[in-house]
């Protein structure tokens, strides 16, 4: 609490002085700074450390609110972003109503203030965002200080959180300066398709070349995390990628995919089920990817992977109410008392969670909501640029946080306006 309030009134004083500087500020705090904090003065408890990033999320807002104080930033800040505030004015309507409905309190409301909180990025930088170079000059560095750590991590003792020293099981944590293997093998598949669009689109990418590796990093460091999503969106990212913009791969690419479906029709006959390593069994996290070839073994299989919890969530309870949800997991029991508020497994189940707890209307609500930031403001550069990191990110949402990752939405935002930046103002 202390650290945290310190922290913020130095930063506001830092970013009245350079407002240019308020989102990079923001990033680094919410992802980097906690890292080097916890070197010095230890958190001990992942609360702790949650708690002093919400001081971040306090830094943005505050920071927002005294740009709108300005009636000419006000105006083009209404002007600008009025269907983003529509949108979110649906969501928090549709979410108060259900609160109410279902007598949750704040519990819906706090669920939609912290998974979309990066809007409030997003809001800063439609008045005043940092040059083109300077947000790819941060994204860069920021990247490769999580790679170092990760490989820190993989090859010593050092560099762990001091709450994850002890480790859990079997699970090694190469986390990068994340809190979770998780969360720093999703951000590594993110990132690496948002700075491969730019090593082919932008012919000023004055750092193009340290993409190959970065490219090169991020799939092992991918691979050793043991986050089979992570892997498998990455792949499909890759896949992607080379399709749409290099032609002469596409014929490579189409073999490889006929073959694949071959494996996959045929795999009864020459299954590598001996090379599938349950989770149970595994004794490391790379062995732990070998969990992929498990679509070639059926449901066998996949009943244990966070897939069955998924199909759970929606065969038993989403049937039961597909528009508004059926609302159940801040009871006590949850969902047949296997996924709740309680459990740690809420995060293996993002998107199948989000539509049975809230309903195909929230989900409508929230496409549209994505679409008035990605689309209606960001056309121009929606289909070469735009698409495919989002795409990646919806993959992500299926088990993990994706579209509702403050980090990953957050570095997404400030990608936006490298295309678009926003000046209503000499600076």
């Amino acid at each position: 609490m202390f650290l945290g309030l310190v922290t913020l009134i130095f930063c506001i004083f830092w970013g009245l002085k350079n407002k240019l500087a308020v989102p990079f500020i923001y990033l680094f705090w919410i992802t980097l700074l906690p890292y080097f904090f916890d070197i010095l003065i230890p958190f001990t408890d992942k609360d702790n450390l949650f708690e002093f990033r919400t001081f971040g999320a306090y830094y943005i807002f505050i920071m927002l609110i005294i740009q709108l104080l300005k009636i000419d930033n006000l105006l083009f800040f209404l002007k600008s972003n009025r269907k983003v505030l529509f949108s979110l004015f649906l969501l928090v309507f549709y979410f108060g109503y259900l609160s109410i409905n279902r007598g949750t309190g704040f519990n819906y409301i706090s669920y939609l203030r912290t998974n979309l909180s990066p809007v409030f990025l997003f809001f800063y930088l439609s008045i005043v965002s940092p040059s083109r170079n300077s947000s790819l000059k941060f994204i860069l560095i920021t990247t490769f200080t999580h790679i170092a750590i990760g490989l820190i991590q993989l090859f010593s003792d050092l560099g762990d959180f001091s709450f994850n020293r002890e480790g859990e099981g079997i699970v090694s944590f190469v986390t990068g300066g994340f809190t979770g293997n998780n969360l720093f093998a999703d951000f590594l598949s993110f990132i690496t398709i948002i700075l491969l669009s730019e090593y082919k689109f932008n012919k000023q990418f004055f750092l193009s070349n340290y993409i190959p590796l970065l490219v090169i990093f991020s799939a092992y460091l991918i691979f050793v995390s043991g986050i089979r999503l992570s892997l498998g969106t990455f792949i499909i990212g890759i896949i992607i990628h080379l399709y749409l913009n290099y032609p002469k791969a596409r014929k490579y690419l189409l073999f490889s995919f006929l073959l694949f479906i071959c494996l996959f029709l045929f795999g009864n006959y020459f299954s590598p089920s001996e090379n599938v390593v349950h989770d149970w069994h595994v004794t490391s996290n790379s062995e732990r990817q070998s969990g992929l070839l498990g679509i070639f073994s059926g449901w066998e299989y996949l009943q244990y992977s966070t897939i069955a919890f998924s199909w759970f969530l929606i065969s038993e309870y989403f049937v039961k109410d597909i528009f508004f949800g059926c609302g159940l997991y801040f009871t006590s029991s949850g969902y047949g008392g296997i996924i709740s508020y309680k459990t740690a497994n809420a995060t293996d189940v993002t998107l199948a969670l989000f539509i049975t707890e809230f309903g195909i209307t929230a989900l409508l609500l929230l496409i549209y909501h994505f679409k008035t930031i990605f689309y209606f403001q960001f056309k121009k550069f929606f289909g070469k640029k735009i698409f495919l990191p989002l795409f990646i990110t919806f993959l992500i949402t299926i088990t993990d946080s994706g579209l509702f990752d403050n980090i990953i939405m957050s570095y997404f935002y400030l990608y936006l306006f490298i295309h678009q930046p926003t000046r209503i103002e000499k600076l």
